[in-house]
């Protein structure tokens, strides 16, 4: 609360900026792509965000949602995942803190249970500690460095691959289509089913 906007959206993308940058000086072959979608932001602010994540690692873009607020933000998420991913899609939001090792811990994580399970897999890193409070039927999966477990909830910062996008994509742009509560609603279908 009483937290300023730009403040807190400057510090998650440059934790993001960081762990994409060490991530990519020990993996070199990789190529990776963040869009961003701009709410209502005006100039400023916009030439701010560009400064921040000017860098030679990796590629920023810019994108303007059609439609305001969290609703439209998700809606053109799908719109640029659709539209220019053709591997992994990781959704971030605009609040997210990344450790330094975060993005490395995600991918290597990901390849390894989605190889372990011989099945793509949607993985999502712990943001708020209530929504893993629930007891769920589940198992410990070693990743990189920590430990996963299999959960039924989380919000919207998640990674998935662009094949799992395109058979739920439907089902994701309903949490921008509709007044779901929770806000996530779809997303906890798509984990049970």
């Amino acid at each position: 609360p009483n937290i300023d906007k730009k403040i807190l959206i400057k510090t998650c993308l440059n934790s993001l900026k960081n762990s994409l940058i060490r991530f990519l000086e020990k993996n070199n072959q990789v190529s990776i792509n963040l869009h961003l979608i701009k709410d209502q932001s005006d100039e400023s602010f916009d030439q701010e965000i560009k400064n921040l994540l000017s860098n030679d690692k990796f590629n920023c873009h810019f994108h303007n949602s059609q439609k305001k607020g969290n609703h439209g933000s998700i809606l053109e998420c799908c719109n640029v995942a659709n539209k220019f991913s053709n591997d992994l899609i990781f959704f971030i939001e605009d609040d997210y803190i990344f450790e330094i090792n975060a993005i490395d811990e995600m991918i290597s994580t990901y390849s390894r249970i989605a190889s372990v399970l011989k099945k793509d897999i949607f993985l999502c890193p712990s943001d708020y500690p209530f929504y893993y409070d629930s007891l769920y039927e589940t198992s410990l999966i070693m990743g990189k460095d920590h430990r996963w477990r299999f959960v039924g909830e989380s919000l919207l910062t998640f990674l998935l691959s662009k094949k799992l996008f395109n058979d739920y994509e439907d089902k994701i742009r309903e949490i921008g289509l509709k007044n779901n509560h929770p806000f996530e609603k779809p997303l906890h279908e798509i984990y049970k089913s």
